[in-house]
């Protein structure tokens, strides 16, 4: 008896673990085969519990490998693998635990009918493309097996998953390669005042400047160079597309703050016509050249390559421009303004889909604009950093697993860089480039007849030579006075700030400075400063505003008028003043009631000086003791006697014409026209050099063209 206890198994999971099975597959041998487990009485129904005894499984697995020989009929492939190996094990071992004899023949019964599939089974569906084709089939065969088997199946396709996802996550948080600028080049050096908008043919870059000879078209390499004029256009044109076959601009002519029309020129020669009827703020020629994109103050329209059949496809309030498409001709990308700042948006070809671009960076409006790079893969856009304009770059992640980019800085130090165009593979960003605007120093030629650039060391808007040519004193950009070598060595500041001086004079020994002085709240006055440095205090004690002061050829006296700015002007006569240095006394020339801004003559004899309404030029002779007109043009300004005393320079207006450079012999008293200063960006003149060839200064805008060569990975 106590054998026979020793040998009982007391639940399902015990005769499973006996017969190396799962619990489900010994229930149906139980029902279906005769396995002998016998419940325990009283118990319930459903879950009544179960016992049985070695000696008798092991009896019934010889029995059923006996009769299992006779068996023709198929069996499942579940009970055929376990009723091997349980054959086996019956043959391999008596009842009593004893060693059978090896090598015994095993038949196997083949007669029963594939169990169930249970409801927490699954395969994959076919086709589903998450395992290669052959994979499902085996996986069913595993899932349907033991439940040991399928719970390592299921750890195993788990723990993939985990592998999967921790892989992607890591690959999300490493930050990828950020486009960066490899090399700028500076393109163009030529000072002159450049519009915002430039294109590129791969080959050259296109852009409209204020040149000597007005508002062109022109053209440099892409390798840089000197500009070359190709049109001569409307100051009121702006340069907006370049067509798709390379041979035609887009240009604008808006006046105001309405659209304007829209123009096209031909680069082979030509001169422009106008496109359709259209007006708009900015326009771009589609990628096929079939259709035209442009932006009104009412939304974003689309015409034909002819200006017809025009459709708004994106209503938007405010004014949009800087209108781009992107390479494949789907999407549209443009501005729109606010007082504050601007805000970049996409939409698709047909209208749907309008989306911010950029949708966490808000920016100054002044000069932002955006476009793609040529793959698609990249948008740059413009913004404000560090205090300066700089493109940025955004990565544009796509598919399933999405980057979050910052967008990367591609500014260079020292310049604000407004980027325009871009090269066809991407490589090169054409970009407007302004640095601080300075002033240029030109001498004018008399063989050529051209300005040519002096003194590059020097940045000043006013100046003057000693007589010897060998120092000069000028004014810095912050009004303060400086003395140095022509080629800007030597260099020593004369006067601190707050002080605001203009107009130096150098005494005829060189080595005194008289110049106009202005303290904060004070009117201007004359000062005196040694060329070695010291106080600089006014010469008069008076409270009357000074002009521009001029020695006497012995250094002895100064001239001076007073001011007709009525902003600079103070109560009083205005006069001719001498000034005594050495008796400190204050006088007036005879006659020069209503007089201002005199120069003395070299030789002495002379005092030239213009009258209250700057119309009239007027020569006061000292041996005459007596008054007379040379004569009258319109705005005469800066008078200069050349350094033998033989003529005058002066720039004027005539009452026809453009402001320009005259010189009028004495006597003879005939002005001649040497140059003309129409261009805005020439600020006046400065006087004359050593060799007497006038001097004219040009505010250089600061604006040029930049390439920065650029890798975007």
């Amino acid at each position: 008896m106590s054998e026979k206890v020793n040998d009982r198994l007391d639940s399902w999971k015990a005769i499973a673990e006996y017969l190396d099975r799962d619990p489900t597959t010994v229930m149906r041998w139980a029902k279906e085969r005769g396995l002998p487990v016998y419940a325990v009485p009283g118990e319930g129904h459903r879950h009544r519990a179960v016992y049985a005894y070695k000696g008798e499984i092991d009896a019934w697995l010889r029995k059923g490998a006996d009769r299992g020989a006779s068996a023709s009929h198929p069996a499942n492939q579940d009970d055929r693998q376990g009723d091997v190996a349980l054959s086996a094990r019956a043959h391999a071992e008596e009842p009593n635990g004893r060693a059978a004899p090896q090598g015994a023949s095993v038949p196997i019964d083949t007669c029963e009918t594939p169990p169930p599939r249970d409801a927490d089974e699954w395969t994959p569906p076919r086709g589903s493309g998450l395992f290669p084709a052959a994979v499902p089939n085996a996986l069913g065969a595993l899932l349907s097996s033991r439940p040991g088997t399928r719970r390592s199946v299921w750890v195993v396709l788990l723990g993939a998953t985990f592998l999967i996802v921790a892989t992607a996550a890591a690959w999300l948080r490493v930050p990828p390669p950020e486009p960066k600028v490899l090399k700028a080049e500076q393109l163009t050096n030529d000072g002159f005042e450049k519009h915002p908008y430039l294109v590129t043919d791969g080959a050259r870059v296109y852009f409209i400047e204020n040149s000597r000879d007005g508002h062109v078209v022109a053209e440099i390499p892409t390798s840089g160079g000197s500009p070359m004029a190709i049109a001569k256009i409307d100051r009121d044109s702006g340069i907006l597309d370049i067509s798709p076959d390379r041979t035609e601009l887009l240009l604008d002519r808006v006046e105001g703050a309405r659209p304007g029309s829209v123009w096209i020129l031909p680069l082979l020669g030509g001169t422009a016509r106008r496109l359709g009827s259209i007006q708009a703020f900015s326009a771009a020629w589609s990628p096929d050249g079939v259709a035209l994109a442009y932006a009104t103050d009412s939304g974003l329209y689309l015409c034909d390559a002819n200006g017809s059949n025009s459709r708004r496809i994106a209503a938007m309030a405010g004014g949009i421009d800087r209108v781009h498409w992107s390479r494949d001709g789907q999407h549209l990308c443009f501005r729109q303004l606010s007082s504050t700042k601007a805000t970049l948006w996409e939409v698709d070809r047909d209208g749907m889909g309008l989306r911010r671009l950029v949708p966490d960076c808000d920016m100054l409006y002044e000069g932002s604009s955006g476009f793609w790079t040529p793959d698609g893969r990249y948008f740059i856009f413009q913004a404000f950093h560090a205090g300066r304009q700089a493109p940025w770059v955004l990565r544009l992640s796509s598919g399933l697993l999405q980057r979050h980019d910052q967008p990367t800085c591609l500014g260079a130090a020292g310049v604000n860089l407004d980027a325009q165009a871009i090269s066809s593979d991407g490589s090169w960003l054409y970009c407007l480039g302004s640095a601080r605007p300075r002033y240029q120093v030109e001498r004018f030629d008399a063989r050529s007849k051209e300005l040519v650039p002096c003194l590059p060391d020097i940045s000043t808007s006013v100046l003057d030579f000693t007589k010897d040519g060998q120092s000069i004193a000028y004014v810095d950009d912050h009004g303060r006075l400086w003395k140095s070598r022509p080629d800007g060595g030597e260099r020593v500041q004369l006067t601190l700030s707050p002080l605001r001086v203009d107009f130096p004079r150098w005494s005829p020994d060189g080595k005194w400075i008289a110049f106009m002085g202005e303290e904060p709240g004070q009117p201007w006055k004359v000062r005196v400063v040694s060329a070695e440095g010291g106080p600089y205090g006014p010469v008069t004690s008076t409270d009357a505003a000074e002009g521009a002061p001029t020695w006497s050829p012995d250094g002895s006296r100064l001239a001076f008028g007073g001011l007709v700015n009525p902003q600079n002007r103070t109560p009083g006569p205005l006069v001719i003043h001498l000034f005594d240095l050495k008796e400190r006394h204050l006088s007036m020339v005879p006659g020069s009631e209503g007089l201002w801004t005199a120069r003395w003559s070299p030789d002495g004899r002379y005092i030239a000086a213009l009258t209250q309404d700057s119309r009239s030029l007027m020569l006061f002779d000292f041996r005459a003791g007596k008054w007379s007109k040379l004569l009258t043009l319109d705005q005469i300004l800066d008078l200069h006697w050349s350094r033998q005393g033989e003529c005058l320079y002066m720039t004027a207006e005539p009452p026809e014409g453009e402001r320009a450079l005259f010189r009028v012999k004495i006597p003879g008293h005939q002005a001649e026209r040497l140059a003309g200063m129409g261009n805005a960006t020439r600020t006046g003149w400065l006087g004359l050099a050593p060799d007497d060839s006038p001097l004219l200064v040009r505010l250089v805008s600061g604006a040029e063209i930049y390439a920065l060569e650029c890798q975007f990975p």
